[in-house]
């Protein structure tokens, strides 16, 4: 049996494992199936968020901001 600090982390990891298993009546299989799922919805959670809330879109909102102040100002003074 091994007895190195990684091998009683793994078993450890194991255990908790089945606890929540026995616990939830989940088999492994659907374990891994949410954690999946959880990890995808993460990931594109993030990706959504940065591309939202990316300095680009910032910078064109205020340019685009420019150019409406720049327009209406010229559609004023040549009337």
């Amino acid at each position: 049996m091994e007895t190195s600090p990684s091998a009683a982390v793994h078993l450890m990891d194991e255990t908790a494992e089945s606890d929540l298993a026995r616990q939830t009546g989940e088999t492994g299989k659907t374990m891994v199936l949410k954690k999946s799922l959880w990890a995808i919805g993460g990931i594109c959670a993030a990706a959504a968020g940065w591309i939202v809330l990316g300095p680009k879109r910032t910078q064109a909102v205020q340019d685009l901001a420019r150019q409406l102040e720049t327009a209406w100002s010229d559609h004023h003074t040549e009337a």
